[in-house]
């Protein structure tokens, strides 16, 4: 597998929102990190970025923000797969 070098000159490239999604197949320099931050945007390891939108649309579209709920709902959906 190839990897991804992501450095100061082409980090905004992998920014979306305020989201840096760092994938597995990715080498972020300590820069490349400190300009992610120093832009504003949260730094999300991939296979947490599932967990974050799962949140996310509980919160929003269903209006659940009960933790125990929410991460029941998480667990439900990784045994599916």
């Amino acid at each position: 597998m190839k990897k991804k070098l992501v450095t100061i000159g082409n980090f905004s490239e992998y920014i979306s929102g305020k989201k840096f999604v760092a994938s597995s197949d990715m080498i972020i320099t300590p820069g490349a990190r400190d300009k992610i931050r120093e832009a504003g945007a949260e730094i999300v390891y991939e296979n947490q970025s599932l967990e974050l939108k799962i949140k996310e649309i509980l919160e929003k579209d269903f209006n659940i923000t009960d933790n125990s709920m929410v991460q029941k709902v998480i667990n439900k959906i990784k045994s599916m797969s």
